[in-house]
């Protein structure tokens, strides 16, 4: 017999009251039979279902290994991707001292006629350098020829050297 009451707190839902009668009135419940004891299993397919446990298992952690090189090729290919395109996107460096001669030419090439207007006109260099002339010259109102110079020493950028040349009309 069981009875339902309404609760004496809030927090609760409701309250059961269950009474357990002292005597039974119906016989007891038939016992079974004695249960039937399997033998305990051979060593072979014990050794076969951790062998197959193996397996699957292994499976498993090569299949995972897998997708994570996949997904590591792939990151590692889009940041090269990302690196590429911002140095083909960014504006070459301004040359600065102590920077190896390949890189300068990497940014500024020499050009031969500014190379010849310098010639015998420009300021006195260093022993032992040796100098490139960038291609960018401009004019001034004057009639003034202004040139960039960059020399080397041992193949670094020991001078950077900015000077006007005269224009002569012919």
């Amino acid at each position: 017999m069981c009875s339902l009451a309404w609760p004496r707190w809030r927090w609760a839902a409701f309250w059961v009251t269950a009474r357990i009668p002292l005597t039974t009135d119906r016989a007891p419940a038939a016992r079974p039979g004695p249960v039937p004891v399997r033998a305990p299993a051979g060593l072979l397919p014990r050794l076969t279902a951790g062998l197959l446990g193996l397996i699957c298992v292994g499976t498993l952690l090569l299949a995972g290994l897998s997708v994570a090189n996949r997904y590591a090729t792939a990151a590692r290919e889009a940041a090269a991707s990302r690196e590429l395109t911002a140095a083909t996107v960014s504006p070459p460096a301004e040359p600065k001292l102590g920077m190896d001669r390949e890189k300068v030419e990497h940014i500024a090439n020499d050009n031969d006629l500014a190379r010849a207007a310098a010639a015998g006109r420009e300021p006195p260099r260093r022993a032992g350098t040796d100098c490139i002339y960038p291609p960018q010259a401009t004019t001034d109102m004057e009639g003034g020829l202004h040139l960039l110079r960059y020399c080397f020493t041992d193949d670094r950028l020991t001078e950077i050297k900015q000077f006007t040349v005269p224009l002569e009309s012919p």
